[in-house]
C-alpha cells in the first residue's frame, strides 16, 4: 500500500506541476540595468500558505533608476503580512532594500549573466 501511494504521489507531481507566474521582479533578480537615465516601477505581492498560517509581502513597491551606464539604483518599500493560524495577524512596514547594481560583463552568445546579491542586515531575526 505504502508504494503505490509514493507511485501516485510521485505520478501527480509529474503530471501536474504548481503552477507559476513569470513577471517582474524575478526571484533571482534581473541581470541587465536600467538604462542610463531611464527607469522601472513595479508593484507586487508575494506570500507562502502552510498548515501554520500564511504569511508574506503585498502590496510593496520597487523602483529602479539608471544613475550611470551599466549602473542602477534601486529602492523596495514593502509593507508585510503575517496570520497564524492561532494568533491574531499583523501588518506592517518590512525591510526597505536599497541597493546599487553594475553590470561589469555584457552577455553575449559566449558568456551569460551573472551576479550577487549581498544583504546589509547579516544579523539574524527571531
Amino acid at each position: 500500500m505504502r508504494a503505490s501511494w509514493g507511485a501516485g504521489q510521485w505520478l501527480y507531481g509529474t503530471i501536474s506541476p504548481p503552477s507559476a507566474h513569470a513577471g517582474a521582479p524575478f526571484l533571482t533578480g534581473d541581470p541587465v540595468t536600467d538604462e542610463y537615465q531611464h527607469y522601472d516601477f513595479y508593484t507586487f505581492t508575494m506570500g507562502t500558505a502552510a498548515s501554520g498560517g500564511t504569511s508574506g509581502v503585498g502590496p510593496a513597491f520597487e523602483y529602479n533608476y539608471g544613475v550611470f551606464p551599466n549602473g542602477q539604483f534601486h529602492v523596495v518599500t514593502p509593507m508585510a503580512f503575517d496570520s497564524p493560524t492561532e494568533s491574531p495577524a499583523q501588518f506592517g512596514y518590512a525591510d526597505t532594500e536599497i541597493g546599487l547594481k553594475y553590470r561589469f560583463l555584457k552577455e553575449d552568445k559566449k558568456r551569460i549573466a551573472n551576479g550577487r546579491h549581498f544583504p546589509a542586515d547579516r544579523t539574524a531575526h527571531g
